[in-house]
């Protein structure tokens, strides 16, 4: 299994707890404290939206 690499932290303002963006493989996440928000595969970025097929 590929292990996540953080790429950058932020303070979440008033709340004290950090964000962090994260990469696995070609994978993205953003993660307040342990919990995934956000998730992208570097694919779905990449292709243009008149060639997806959801």
């Amino acid at each position: 299994m590929i292990s996540w690499s953080v790429l950058d932290m932020a303070k979440i303002p008033g709340d004290g707890g950090e964000l962090r963006l994260k990469k696995r493989g070609a994978e993205f996440s953003i993660m307040p404290g342990d919990n995934s928000v956000v998730r992208l595969s570097c694919a779905v970025v990449n292709d243009p939206p008149s060639r997806r097929s959801w």
